[in-house]
């Protein structure tokens, strides 16, 4: 049985990174049609350590970084943004929710509005006054 490394899921210091560097990293490079093998081969390290930096168990430096911005072709700044979309108290993001409003932006502008006004309605049904916040990120 193989030792998880990095935070246990449910620890007080999983889902405390404010960045989703290691999901970017992982969506980027297959967008390229890299495997993590590939990957690693570009940037000169092993499969394990590009592993490592998709799980957020580890984080590359800036030399490394700005190696992986260019094989990729994505600017570093996309790689630092901050996580949005914090679900709970905890700070944790929920990716699956982010993933499906990252689909419906590809939707024409109708399905769009359909969608925000089910969320609308959704979230003034559980209590929640403002939620434009919320429904406007599928306006990006």
């Amino acid at each position: 049985m193989k030792k998880r490394r990095g935070p246990k899921k449910g620890s007080k210091y999983a889902g405390t990174n404010p960045y989703h560097f290691g999901k970017i990293l992982s969506d980027s490079r297959r967008k390229k049609g890299f495997t993590q093998a590939e990957l690693a081969e570009h940037l000169g390290t092993s499969r394990r350590v590009v592993s490592y930096y998709e799980r957020e168990v580890g984080n590359p430096n800036i030399e490394t970084l700005n190696k992986i911005s260019n094989v990729l072709k994505v600017p570093i700044e996309r790689f630092l943004e901050q996580r949005s979309g914090q679900d709970d108290e905890t700070g944790t993001t929920d990716r699956g929710l982010n993933r499906r409003v990252e689909e419906a932006q590809k939707l024409p502008p109708n399905a769009r509005t359909e969608i925000k006004r089910l969320i609308d309605s959704l979230l003034k049904s559980h209590g929640i006054k403002e939620p434009t916040k919320v429904a406007d990120s599928l306006d990006r």
